[in-house]
């Protein structure tokens, strides 16, 4: 009797019936693992062939986990790119809305400067200074002095930035 051959995922899969009680089955999963399964037998166990079916889900199992954690790592990162380089373009408006006063001045204060260093620097009054310091707050939309300096080193750091020297 032939045997008959059904579709199968990864080919043809051979069943033939040498006795009622005895039915041959031949899966064709992983061609290495068989032959080292077989080594120089001809045939395999019904055990051996369960023990490299299941060694072959599990592995499929592993490989599917590590796609979808690969995958999942690599939407958050980029998401955060995303978002970073969002936060940069929007930093950069920011800092274009500046006048070229508010950039001097701006460079003074993130350097540590004080208002009155700042004031004999630029050649204007101490309340000018404090009044360019209030704008350039507000148009960089920071919070506060610190936030300010790592805006500073953010635009530097993409040379968008300039320290007067």
């Amino acid at each position: 009797m032939s045997p008959k051959l059904y579709p199968s995922v990864k080919g043809l899969v051979s069943v033939s019936q040498t006795h009622w009680t005895k039915v041959q089955l031949v899966f064709i999963v992983d061609l290495g693992s068989i032959k080292n399964a077989m080594g120089k037998k001809k045939s395999l166990s019904i055990v051996e062939l369960r023990n490299i079916l299941i060694q072959t889900k599990r592995a499929l199992r592993q490989e599917v986990c590590r796609r979808r954690k690969l995958e999942t790592a690599l939407k958050a990162m980029t998401d955060n790119l995303r978002t970073k380089t969002q936060e940069l373009s929007d930093l950069r408006q920011n800092y274009q809305r500046l006048t070229p006063r508010e950039r001097e001045v701006m460079t003074l204060v993130v350097e540590g400067q004080l208002n009155k260093e700042i004031a004999a620097a630029t050649g204007v009054t101490e309340r000018t200074v404090k009044f360019h310091r209030r704008q350039i707050m507000d148009r960089m939309q920071a919070g506060s002095l610190a936030e300010l300096v790592r805006m500073a080193e953010r635009l530097q750091n993409y040379s968008q930035f300039q320290y007067l020297t």
